[in-house]
């Protein structure tokens, strides 16, 4: 076995199979990291449990920037949630993790943790503007990043999905949420939730309760009460807006139920705000009034619902005057609002919203008209390179042309230089067998000499015949011709012939008398077996194939009736 070959196969085969096992290695890398931040996330550990694990385990990977990073994310996210408020300390540990990965700006690493800062400051500082450049970030970064390279996966279209639909971009809200389910086997009720309620907010009534279902189906399926009551609430709008009263006021009472058993606020200020709004559409303004009031304890019990509180005061606000008999309640109603107002300044307050709304679509308009004028661009790129690729595949076809051409006519000029030298061989030839004593050995002589040269010519002839494209029947011919300078001419035949009865007349008087009706072709062919010369040699000299000579050798041993040809050969 070649060494050198079975070295080539292995480093072409570690060539071909190292992107799969980089990639492999690569995605293995992900899955672990991602096993790594659920186990900590979604264990049945308290809090203080797992800050004491992932204390341990930053200091064993002090050196190693990107899973210490991890997890001093995963420190302040945990925080974050026993803290239930903005935190000092979760922001510092933020901003830690972010200087660990300051080389990395395009890891997976740093876009998971940039996602769970964008969510922190979303949830709990409500700083807008903070807000929108850390979320154009994570987006941009996503965007550019294969799906197989996104770290908890879930979470961060979650965000994304959910960041979207505060500003009002709905349909693309929509196109992270519907992702999110392809990433878990768990809380699809959810995901539902929110995207009925995109559609509802696009005025898709049709689709918002398609997937109200969805989540309804999906909670009761899996035991999620809190999310059923939610998604009871959301449902109770859409019965608002038709005007079913009673179904809404039935979604109501059940969601209640759920959710001040649950003593879920987030879930509960919903239920008042919904409430209020039910006793407001049918007439029941005190009630309504009454409602958005609890509303409203919970919103002023959290800092981070102060733009819930505004929304609330400006709902009371336009229910007093409706109900226009509480002027006192209406002037300490607008007192309030201005003094929310000067603490809503980077807040999520809707003036904000719909400015971040407008900005987010200037930058997506932005960034369509720069994708268009890079695509046009590229096809131009294109174009002009398909089409100087064109031309010069045009140029190169023109060359080659040329070029076998000029080498088919010099090689029929070779072919035709050679006939003519063959014909003076030829000549030369039969004119040194005349000089010879022309018995049987000159002839055999004469014979062999004109095999070597029509078996050297065949070869030629083949390997010129197979490297020619064009005017391939006119080299073909010429080839033919040269091949008939050196047949067996009938008047060679007839000297050979007298010359063989000579050397051999007990022989051929034997063939005459003890195989009659022989042929002129059947002599040829017996004749030429006789002095020794091989099929390959008698098809050359009498211009037909091997196979002819072989059948013709057949055709005799039947015809006669012989065991083997070469018994008519025996004197």
């Amino acid at each position: 076995m070649n060494i050198n070959r079975v070295l080539k196969s292995i480093f072409l085969g570690i060539i071909i199979l190292f992107p799969f096992f980089v990639f492999s290695m690569d995605h293995k890398d992900i899955n672990e990291k991602n096993t790594l931040i659920h186990q900590m996330r979604n264990g049945n550990l308290s809090f203080d449990e797992r800050l004491n694990i992932i204390e341990k385990k930053i200091i064993e990977n002090k050196t190693i920037p990107l899973y210490k990073a991890i997890y001093t994310t995963l420190q302040a996210d945990i925080i974050v949630e026993k803290e239930d408020k903005s935190s000092n300390k979760a922001e510092n540990l933020y901003k830690n993790a972010f200087l660990l990965l300051s080389e990395n700006k395009n890891s997976p690493e740093y876009i998971w943790i940039l996602s769970r800062y964008a969510w922190y400051n979303y949830h709990y500082t409500r700083d807008v503007n903070k807000i929108f450049k850390l979320f154009l970030e994570l987006e941009n970064l996503v965007q550019r990043t294969d799906e197989k390279y996104i770290l908890e996966p879930y979470e961060t279209y979650k965000i994304i999905g959910y960041y979207l639909s505060t500003i009002k971009i709905y349909d693309s809200s929509n196109f992270y949420l519907k992702k999110v389910n392809r990433y878990s086997n768990v809380n699809h009720a959810e995901i539902y939730d929110n995207i009925g309620m995109n559609y509802y907010r696009l005025n898709d009534i049709k689709n918002a309760e398609y997937y109200f279902q969805l989540g309804i189906k999906d909670a009761i399926k899996n035991n999620n009460s809190i999310r059923y009551a939610k998604i009871l609430g959301n449902l109770s709008e859409i019965y608002i807006q038709k005007k079913e009263y009673q179904k809404a006021k039935n979604n109501l009472d059940k969601a209640y139920v759920i959710t001040k058993k649950e003593n879920n606020i987030n879930y509960l200020i919903l239920y008042y705000k919904r409430l209020s709004l039910y006793y407001d559409k049918i007439g029941d303004i005190d009630l309504a009034i009454k409602n958005i009031d609890l509303a409203l304890q919970i919103a002023q019990s959290r800092d981070y619902f102060i733009a819930d509180e505004y929304k609330f005061l400006n709902e009371k606000y336009r229910l007093l005057l409706k109900l226009g008999n509480n002027k006192n309640e209406e002037y300490n109603v607008l007192k309030k609002l201005k003094e929310i107002e000067t603490k809503l300044v980077d807040k999520d307050s809707d003036d904000n919203i719909n400015l971040i709304n407008y900005n987010y679509e200037k930058k997506s308009l932005n960034e369509e008209i720069k994708l268009k004028d890079d695509l046009i661009k590229k096809n131009k790129t294109i174009s002009i390179f398909i089409f100087s690729a064109v031309i010069l595949l045009f140029l190169l076809a023109f060359l080659f042309y040329r070029n076998r051409k000029l080498e088919n006519e010099n090689t029929i000029n070779r072919i035709q230089n050679l006939t003519l030298q063959l014909q003076l061989d030829k000549e030369k030839l039969n004119e040194k067998l005349l000089q010879s004593n022309q018995d049987i050995e000159s002839y055999i002589s004469f014979l062999n000499e004109k095999n070597e040269q029509i078996s050297l010519l065949k070869k030629q002839a083949s390997k010129t015949y197979k490297k020619s494209i064009f005017d391939s029947d006119k080299i073909n011919s010429e080839i033919d011709k040269i091949l008939e300078f050196h047949l067996m001419t009938e008047e060679n035949w007839n000297s050979f012939k007298i010359e063989f009865i000579k050397k051999y007349p007990n022989y051929f008087s034997k063939l005459n008398n003890s195989f009659k009706n022989l042929t002129e072709s059947n002599l040829r062919v017996i004749l030429l077996a006789k002095i020794g010369l091989n099929n390959d040699m008698s098809a050359n000299l009498l211009g037909v194939s091997y196979d002819a000579i072989k059948k013709a050798k057949q055709r005799i041993k039947k015809k006669y009736n012989l065991t083997h040809f070469e018994d008519i050969l025996t004197d």
